[in-house]
């Protein structure tokens, strides 16, 4: 291994263009786990006997068992390493999606979309670390925007997709497709993505702190993640609750399961200039 492959940031555009593929990937994978739900479940609950509160709780498991996931997995992506557990995540999303195709009742339901919001945290938070660790200050914002770019791209996908399969097939086949669309994505990450180098004496960006002094409690003291957590969670609040109910609002109000779907498609669109032009 040359000297190159261990410097920070990377001296080599491969190695850059490499990672930043790997997190588009990964985005889309992220995506895939929150987007089919709302787009599908107009004609996913008639079949298994559930209602828009249950749709509700759906989302909110998911992103429960996503948010106390996230710090867990994020507790030890530097341990061993980011890339085995975004893996993981990846196939336990692509898998637990393919499980809900076979839901006969909203519990079964319920038990998938909770596994898929595990799966999820094992992707998001090491996934961002690894970009942030291969980047420099100059370059993580674009690195990162495109990561989160491949959730508005399969939100555009789904919003196109999902009716056609579902009028032609049935709903089960939607969770099936993408599932296995998840699954060979995860094939490509494997010969993408790599956990930053720490072997030979290499060198850690200079902005990461000593990780025995990283605790929970020491992360909240410093007001700016404060602030930041809190904007997070307010963006979650809107753009989920927003993004849950659109395309059933839309469905009861008249409008053709290509329309809604439509709709939610220019949700994605319009989020992929927005993220990559802050990032």
């Amino acid at each position: 291994m040359t000297n190159n492959s261990l410097s920070f940031p990377p001296k080599t555009l491969s190695q850059s263009f490499l990672i930043v593929i790997g997190g588009g990937i990964a985005g889309i994978i992220m995506g895939a786990s929150r987007h089919i739900l709302p787009v599908v479940f107009p004609h996913m609950k008639s079949s298994i006997e559930m209602n828009y509160q249950d749709l509700g709780i759906l989302t909110s498991s998911y992103f429960l068992s996503y948010m106390v996931s996230s710090y867990i997995w994020g507790h030890y992506s530097d341990r061993i390493g980011g890339k085995r557990i975004v893996l993981f995540g990846s196939l336990l999303c692509g898998a637990m999606i393919i499980g809900i195709g076979f839901s006969i009742h909203f519990f079964s339901a319920l038990f998938f979309t909770i596994i898929i919001g595990i799966g999820a945290g094992g992707i998001h938070v090491p996934m961002l670390s690894n970009i942030l660790k291969w980047f420099a200050d100059g370059k993580r914002g674009f690195a990162v925007s495109i990561f989160l770019v491949g959730e508005g791209i399969l939100a555009i996908l789904a919003g196109i997709t999902i009716p056609l399969i579902t009028l032609m097939l049935s709903w089960r086949f939607v969770w099936w497709f993408f599932g296995m669309f998840a699954i060979l994505l995860t094939f490509g990450l494997l010969a993408l993505i790599r956990d930053y180098p720490t072997v030979g004496g290499a060198k850690k960006p200079a902005s990461y702190l000593d990780e025995e002094r990283i605790t929970f409690f020491n992360i909240m003291k410093v007001p700016r993640m404060i602030t930041f957590s809190l904007v997070y969670f307010l963006q979650a609040i809107t753009r989920g609750a927003f993004m849950t109910f659109i395309v059933t609002y839309l469905i009861k109000e008249g409008a053709s399961f290509k329309i809604a779907g439509g709709a939610f498609s220019s949700l994605g669109l319009g989020f992929i200039p927005g993220t990559v032009l802050s990032g």
